[in-house]
Order: C-alpha cells, then structure tokens, then sequence
C-alpha cells in the first residue's frame, strides 16, 4: 500500500533540481495523535520532516518552536535531526531529555547526513534515546543523504525517505491489528 498525501506540492529531489510531485494514491486513516519534530540547520532535515508529516498524515514542527509537549494523547512520535558533531543537534538531545513517553507511544527517527566514512548516526542515537523515555520503536532508524551541508538531496533520497514514512505507517497499523 502506498500512502501519500496532499496534491501539488513539491519537493527538490536532487542535485538537478527535478522535483517530486506528491499525488494522493490511497489514504488511510490511522486514527491517532502523530506528531514529527526536527532540527534543522539548511531547509534539509526540514524539507524531509514536512514530508514525512504529509504521509503519516499530521504536521512537522521545529524542535525550537516547542517549550512544552503534551503527550497525553501521543500515539506516533517522529524525530529527525542533521548529524551534528557525529550527533543529533543539542536542541533534539535537550527534547529528548525532557521528555517521557509510556511505551504505547510508538516512536522512529531519522537524520540528515553526507555521505562520508566518520559521518556519525545521529538517527541510531535518536532511536536510543526515544526508547531510553520509553517509547516503543517501531522501524528501524533512518539516514538520508544530502550531497552537501545545504544540499541538496541525493537522487532518490526523498521517495526513500516517503517509503520509509510509509513503513512507519505499516508499523504502526499491523500494532494496532495485533493489539485489536
């Protein structure tokens, strides 16, 4: 199944600037509180999170945009962040401290990172830290490629990034299934 959402909208794919268009194909309600917070130091991880946001169905906010986070009805929690330092960015670890989550909360992340043998894996770090508030991971952490600090994407880097938004919603339907 593929899931994804809104008609029109475009996004920079790659390094000559062809864009995606997003069309609506099939779409599913998944009935739950999601939520996808980023950092973002050049418009990638940004870029990335709006559109994991359209296929999960909810919205993208900047991890600087928060001061309080109401998780009482959080189903699906996403978070993304440049590798900074061979580590999310201080602002994603600061969330993270701050936050506490039961395991009902299911929960993935991602980064943004060039393609480089010490590159980091901020993603990995996320994931650990979600699971160390309690959330319950469910598909495993994920790297996209940009070809530079500012970009752009490295071809075929957002429709990877639109299927793995689509594994998370996979995910998180057969959890509800077994749950049912």
């Amino acid at each position: 199944m593929t899931i994804i959402i809104k008609t029109n909208d475009r996004y920079q794919d790659n390094s000559d600037n062809r864009e995606v268009v997003l069309r609506v194909l099939n779409i599913k309600q998944t009935h739950m509180e999601s939520m996808v917070v980023y950092d973002s130091n050049y418009g990638n991880t940004k870029t990335l999170a709006e559109v994991i946001a359209q296929v999960l169905g909810c919205d993208a906010h900047s991890v600087k945009d928060i001061s309080d986070v109401d998780v009482s009805n959080l189903r699906l929690l996403v978070v993304g962040s440049p590798i900074n330092a061979w580590r999310p960015t201080a602002a994603i670890r600061d969330f993270l401290d701050k936050l506490h989550l039961d395991n009902t909360v299911k929960a993935a992340a991602f980064d943004t990172r060039i393609r480089t043998f010490i590159s980091g894996d901020a993603a990995k770090r996320i994931g650990k830290g979600l699971q160390d508030v309690g959330a319950n991971l469910i598909v495993k952490p994920e790297g996209f490629y940009v070809m530079d600090n500012e970009g752009p994407f490295e071809d075929g880097e957002m429709q990877r990034a639109m299927d793995w938004a689509n594994d998370i919603l996979a995910a998180v339907q057969s959890a509800s299934s077994d749950a049912a």
